[in-house]
């Protein structure tokens, strides 16, 4: 599981599954009128912990936007501050909070999301040398001989350095130019990707490397959409990248 999607076996003793996390949280002091944004650190069913550069006291009711990758539209809460630390970088804030009044609706996004993060990296169990003869010995499991696994091989488009290119792709923009270049693959303008969410951003950067890289590999629609599936989370990251970054702008201007 990578560093930044970790459920630890102290946040499951809470109560409730704690995933770390890097999504983009806007909240407003309920006795103010200023949106503010922050970055979530992690997340549960029972509330969230987020970066912010202000230091709120404990007890303090919040009102939270918080935008998960997985859905367009952000999810809208109450929450009260329960902790609050420095991080040890200067003017910067731990704020812990915990949901207040969330509906079954809200809570099953955060469940759902969750849930999808840690499916992906659980993957197959493994079979034992042991179990794979029991299998064959009740004629369960027929295994190919070596001429057989060529032929198969052969068959099977080799995607490997396809998905290497995808993980290494590196996102540059351009301020002066106004535009986002993906590696050498395509290039994109700033004020189309203006206002959208992380998820569509990275949907949008998927569809505009996928034709030239399908191109560049001699691969067909229905092969290309496999190694684009099994590479979503890198484009669910520059996504997000490009959503923070373009949040941090708008907050300095």
């Amino acid at each position: 599981m990578g560093e930044n999607n970790k459920v630890t076996d102290l946040q499951k003793q809470r109560g409730w599954v704690r995933l770390e996390c890097r999504v983009p949280v806007h909240y407003r002091i309920d006795s103010e009128k200023t949106l503010k944004a922050g970055l979530a650190r992690d997340i549960g069913e029972g509330g969230v912990k987020f970066e912010a550069d202000r230091r709120v006291p404990p007890q303090t009711i919040l009102w939270l936007a918080i935008q998960l990758p997985v859905y367009i539209k952000p999810l809208k809460t109450k929450a009260e501050v329960v902790s609050v630390c420095e991080t040890g970088t200067v003017g910067s804030y731990e704020i812990g909070v915990r949901f207040l009044d969330m509906g079954k609706t809200a809570r099953s996004r955060i469940a759902r999301y969750i849930d999808e993060i840690t499916s992906e990296v659980e993957g197959e169990e493994d079979i034992d040398e042991t179990t794979i003869e029991g299998l064959k010995e009740r004629e369960v499991l027929t295994v190919p001989d070596i001429r057989q696994v060529e032929v198969k091989e052969e068959k099977e488009p080799d995607v490997s350095a396809l998905i290497k290119e995808i993980e290494a792709l590196e996102m540059i923009v351009d301020e002066e130019g106004g535009t986002c270049q993906l590696g050498k693959l395509a290039t994109l303008s700033c004020r189309t990707l203006k206002g959208c969410p992380p998820l569509m951003l990275g949907i949008k950067f998927r569809e505009a490397v996928g034709k030239p890289l399908l191109k560049k590999y001699g691969l067909d629609e229905k092969e290309g959409k496999k190694v684009m599936e099994r590479c979503k989370k890198k484009f669910r990251a520059l996504g997000t990248k490009y959503y923070i970054r373009a949040l941090r702008k708008s907050n300095e201007v």
